[in-house]
C-alpha cells in the first residue's frame, strides 16, 4: 500500500516529491491526495494546472530538488 512505501521510505532516509497534474472541474483532489499520503515529511509537491502546464511545473520541480540547500 501507499502508506507502507512511504514509511518504508521514510525508514530508509529517502525522500518521495511529486507533481500532479489537476484537470479544471469537478475531479479527484490528487494534489491533496499525494500531499497527504505519498510525499515523505521532507518531500514537496507542485501542482500544474492541466496538461498545458505541465512542462514549466516540472521544469519548477526539478530546479527545487536539485537547488543546494543554503544554510
Amino acid at each position: 500500500t501507499d502508506a507502507r512505501a512511504r514509511t518504508r521510505a521514510v525508514a530508509q532516509g529517502v525522500t518521495i516529491n511529486a507533481i500532479a497534474i489537476e484537470e479544471p472541474g469537478p475531479a479527484f483532489p490528487i494534489t491533496g491526495y499525494y500531499h497527504s499520503r505519498i510525499i515523505t515529511p521532507e518531500g514537496f509537491t507542485v501542482t500544474a494546472r492541466g496538461l498545458q502546464d505541465y512542462a514549466e511545473t516540472l521544469r519548477l520541480k526539478l530546479l527545487r530538488e536539485l537547488a543546494e540547500p543554503i544554510g
